[in-house]
């Protein structure tokens, strides 16, 4: 095992229940696993969490036994186990919240062989911690809310109490008796685990303004108190109009109708649109339903594991606060089978110069060698993008790096580039003057002009760090799409490392 596998263990937070979370959106209480290239003989006392942000004086001291007393003192009572070469910390009593925490390995966890690993993290209960409510309808601030709504939403995730026994809604700050019920969830929303419509006795019409919140005593994931958060909004008179669509632009690959752009693939169809007002949209197809809340009205509703070269018709539905709908027809047509590539790694921030340094891996995931003479790869939806060059093929199975003018695959610093690997160079740097640092998304285009791989806005994971796709053979664009390397080293043009 050489040392840059154990400076660079794979980190991950997870609430109790198993979710993983961002670093910056940790639960109060987590559990942090870490991952190493070699079995640990024995633990001990060598993986500890600190109170506070990583500083020079811990990391001496993570070098060699004993801790300083001042380092003893920041020391949370934690229980570690590991298996294999995983090890699980979970700290035994809850972390405080919005405060900087640091996960230290010493040195002597394998004597002799390697230096010191630290790791900092923040608590935060917010939506991305996959312990809190994330959900509201009317959202907070909604004015208008007419008076003949059919009921409010709260929607959780992560949550492991009933919610709907501690709904509570207030009328002009008056407590009114509710009706709560359970439902199903992922049909109005498919990012909702958890939620619960919720009636009251009073009507609304009476009322100037309206607080749906939880009450005590609903845990979320990790078995704590769910942070109170509530929705207050304005009631006005009733509404009887339908929902409308607003005009938007679509995307060079995508096809304007109605209003709507529709993004097709072969195996999957995506739409996207907005409302004058907060709506709840329903996609239906061929049996198969997908619900968005779009509180301002923007929406977008995606359907996999379509057939290729086949036409759905469906209906989108669009229901606004006072449960008013507009049902559009829609008929849509899969493509014929994609070229068989799909974006799979990116490193955004290189140690070696930039732009020039960065680079997009693809693979080919098919049977065959894929001709990719003008594609194109593009940052910005609306524009066209950066062809590739003559000759650019990648053989079934394999994979290429697409890389700026300038490019060096032996430069130091990074992980050079192993031989026999295909290499495409753009004419200028990769996108609008190369891969910004705080994230961009980048779009793959076959020379047909359709979308055959994108990825999200993928940010800076610090210098030399790549981030890789969670699934070789996917196409799909979704912050669950891409993940940091798990060995935190980039590999251009082989697999991702394990740790």
């Amino acid at each position: 095992m050489d040392n840059a596998a154990f400076r660079e263990p794979s980190f991950e937070i997870r609430t109790r229940g198993g979710m993983r979370v961002p670093d910056g959106a940790a639960p109060v209480q987590p559990e942090i696993a870490l991952g190493f290239a070699a079995a640990p003989a024995d633990p001990g006392d060598a993986i500890q969490l600190f109170e506070g942000p990583i500083d020079d004086a811990l990391r001496e001291d993570l070098e060699a036994r004993p801790l300083r007393k001042a380092n003893e003192a920041r020391v949370l009572e934690s229980r570690v186990r590991c298996d294999g070469t995983t090890c699980v910390l979970r700290p035994t009593e809850p972390l405080a919240k919005g405060r900087d925490y640091t996960v230290g390995v010493g040195a002597w966890l394998f004597p002799g062989k390697h230096g010191a690993y630290l790791r900092g993290f923040t608590t935060m209960l917010g939506p991305d911690a996959g312990v809190s409510i994330v959900a509201f309808w009317p959202a907070d601030g909604t004015s208008g809310v007419p008076a003949n709504m059919n009921g409010f939403l709260v929607g959780v995730d992560g949550l492991s109490t009933a919610l709907h026994a501690h709904v509570e809604v207030v009328l002009d700050g008056v407590h009114a008796r509710v009706q709560a019920r359970t439902t199903n969830c992922e049909a109005i929303d498919d990012r909702l685990a958890s939620c619960a419509w919720a009636n009251t006795d009073t009507p609304l019409a009476g009322a100037r303004t309206a607080t749906v919140s939880v009450k005590d005593g609903a845990l979320d994931s990790t078995g704590a108190p769910l942070p109170l958060r509530h929705s207050t909004f304005a009631i006005f008179g009733r509404d009887t109009a339908i929902p409308m669509l607003v005009p938007i632009a679509c995307a060079t690959d995508e096809e304007s109708v109605d209003s709507l752009c529709f993004l097709r693939g072969d195996t999957g169809l995506r739409v996207r649109g907005r409302a004058a007002e907060p709506v709840r949209s329903t996609w239906r197809i061929e049996g198969k339903s997908q619900g968005r809340l779009s509180p301002r009205g923007e929406f977008e509703l995606l359907f996999t594991g379509l057939g290729p070269d086949t036409m759905y018709t469906g209906a989108l539905v669009l229901t606004d606060l006072g449960e008013n709908t507009q049902t559009i027809a829609t008929a849509t047509k899969t493509y014929a089978d994609l070229p068989t590539v799909t974006i799979t790694e990116v490193l955004v921030d290189p140690v070696g110069p930039e732009p020039t340094q960065e680079y997009v891996e693809v693979l080919n995931f098919g049977a065959h060698a894929v001709d990719m003479e003008d594609f194109r790869i593009s940052d910005d939806a609306m524009r066209d993008g950066d062809h590739l060059p003559p000759g650019a093929t990648v053989p079934a199975g394999g994979r290429a790096l697409v890389v700026g003018a300038g490019f060096d695959a032996d430069a130091p610093g990074d992980e050079p580039v192993p031989p026999g690997v295909p290499v495409f160079v753009l004419d200028g740097p990769i996108g609008s003057g190369g891969l910004s640092a705080t994230g961009e998304p980048l779009y793959l285009r076959d020379a047909a002009g359709r979308r055959v791989s994108a990825t999200p806005p993928l940010p800076s994971l610090g210098a030399g760090v790549c981030w890789v796709r969670t699934d070789e053979r996917s196409r799909l664009d979704g912050p669950s799409d891409f993940a940091r390397a798990p060995s935190g080293a980039c590999t251009p043009g082989a697999a991702p490392r394990t740790p």
